[in-house]
């Protein structure tokens, strides 16, 4: 495989608030079938189609890997088509028409954001793989759970950054423009940049999923960054790095995986970019790999965790599985 300077291999999912992480159980004969049927709502369709298909795959392999560990479990999968609205609707019908015991929510948190509120009201379960934000407790009533690492991890990826290069004194910054994942990374590379004194030359926020970078990052290079940091789509950007003809520094946020999945030729385009990404077990990717037949990304092996977490909550307490979910406190 090509060769990624990393500069944090791997930060751990936090065990703060509702945000948690777990480990694979252990291995034990099961003393009898526990059975759950969980709903699992993700974009099927539309703009987050690419990423929520490699969760779901991450939730039917662990569905499998719990089987030989006494759950048989039910899976519902329901399209929210990447739209709020309709992650709504379809929250509703898999409570009130599926019955579900538990739900998985989507990748995205401007597709999740708007089910938190409800939770209180419907008292049942969500574990999203995303959404990194601590407010969303509060409004949960305890009902809601997230995988999604916070920012104070990666501080520590990007802090590396800079002090393996000193010379690096004027940023460009690119982020999606949600204030759930961009917006924060854009947050923390500002703050950075204020404390070491380096000069942000640039901020490029788009909402776009998959943007056109030709003309912002001209206007980016014309201002002549020592690096470009970026929290967005890598595909199309690198196509507009290549193209620009730029061989400066990049600094990429958690979704570099995303290419190595996407195509099985070497991308020699990643050869020296410096990246803060969860660090996926060589176990869970050849499992993945022995499948699915491609590489997993992160939303894989958080599809993957969060099935993992929400049959350990029930373990822990089968009644209230909320409150058995914050019994989960482990690292991975």
């Amino acid at each position: 495989m090509q060769s990624i300077a990393v500069i944090l291999k791997t930060f751990c999912f936090v065990a703060a608030c509702c945000f948690f992480t777990v480990t694979a159980f252990a291995e034990t004969a099961p003393d009898k079938t526990k059975h759950l049927k969980i709903g699992v709502l993700s974009g099927l369709s539309g703009a987050a189609a690419k990423w929520n298909r490699f969760q779901n795959m991450g939730i039917t392999l662990a569905k499998e890997d719990l089987r030989s560990k006494g759950w048989e479990i039910d899976l519902v999968f329901e399209d929210s088509k990447s739209l709020g609205a309709q992650a709504v609707a379809a929250f509703d019908k898999l409570i009130d028409l599926d019955r579900v015991d538990a739900i998985i929510a989507d990748d995205f948190g401007f597709i999740v954001a708007p089910l938190v509120p409800r939770l209180g009201q419907r008292k049942k379960l969500l574990v999203a793989i995303s959404l990194p934000h601590d407010r969303y407790c509060s409004e949960s009533s305890g009902y809601f759970f997230s995988l999604s690492s916070q920012f104070t991890h990666s501080r520590k990826a990007f802090e590396r950054f800079f002090e393996v290069q000193p010379n690096v004194k004027r940023i460009a910054l690119i982020a999606f423009d949600d204030p759930e994942w961009g917006g924060p990374h854009l947050e923390l590379w500002q703050e950075l940049a204020k404390q070491r004194g380096i000069e942000v030359v640039d901020i490029f926020k788009s909402g776009d999923l998959l943007p056109d970078y030709r003309s912002a990052l001209t206007r980016s290079l014309s201002k002549r960054p020592d690096a470009i940091f970026i929290a967005h789509e890598p595909e199309t950007f690198f196509k507009a790095k290549a193209q620009l003809r730029y061989a400066g520094f990049v600094v990429s946020a958690n979704n570099i995986l995303e290419m190595l999945a996407d195509s099985p030729a070497p991308r020699t385009e990643l050869e020296g970019v410096y990246v803060a990404d969860i660090g996926i077990t060589p176990d869970f990717r050849s499992r993945f790999v022995a499948r699915f037949g491609v590489e997993p990304i992160l939303e894989a092996y958080a599809g993957y965790e969060s099935l993992l977490a929400v049959t350990k909550a029930y373990e822990n307490n089968p009644t209230e599985p909320q409150l058995g979910m914050k019994k989960i406190n482990m690292r991975v």
